[in-house]
């Protein structure tokens, strides 16, 4: 009912551990699931994620994408821009006051 939607709201280790999932391999599956979503393992995502992407990862025809030669090349990507239009990225650098 309405009440069991607030399990939605806690960390989506929750499910697991009432499920007494204790296969390391399927457990460390799931937790690589969640880093892929948010950066995090499962016991830091909201489980209203995870069951919305199950949900979505199993519909026919559904695949996980990647861009091709993984996440660097995106930041690249975004250099690429900002060179393009007179811009510069400085690392370790201080930024200029603005006051």
């Amino acid at each position: 009912g309405a009440l069991g939607a607030t399990k939605l709201l806690r960390p989506f280790s929750d499910i697991i551990d009432s499920l007494e999932l204790k296969d390391p391999f399927v457990r460390n599956w799931i937790d690589l699931l969640a880093f892929l979503l948010a950066g995090v393992k499962s016991n830091g995502i909201l489980s209203a994620e995870m069951v919305y992407m199950f949900a979505e990862w199993y519909k026919p025809g559904c695949s996980l994408e990647y861009p091709l030669r993984g996440s660097g090349a995106l930041v690249n990507a975004l250099v690429r821009g900002i060179e393009k239009f007179g811009g510069r990225l400085s690392l370790r650098s201080r930024g200029k006051d603005s006051s």
